[in-house]
């Protein structure tokens, strides 16, 4: 469960939506060791590539740039992503 929760987290400046709608190939460095998450965005989607392969789970825009404001923020969506093994 650990491991799944620090897949979840990317160290370092918040990553406002904005910002996001432009990291269009970007390879985010997670708090899990060793671990990135690819991103695709075509348009107003934001992919997250999942490792799993069992899905990609997407950053859902009604719940973007939670906590705004403060040193962490957050975006919900709409998978649990998995680390690979």
């Amino acid at each position: 469960m650990e491991a799944i929760l620090l897949y979840h987290v990317v160290p370092g400046a918040a990553i406002l939506s904005e910002t996001a709608l432009k990291a269009n190939g970007a390879s985010l460095t997670t708090a899990l060791a060793g671990k990135v998450i690819k991103v695709s965005v075509k348009g107003t989607k934001i992919d997250l590539g999942d490792y799993s392969k069992l899905r990609n789970p997407k950053v859902l825009l009604s719940g973007v740039d939670i906590n705004r404001g403060n040193k962490q923020v957050a975006h919900a969506i709409d998978f649990v992503l998995l680390p690979n093994a």
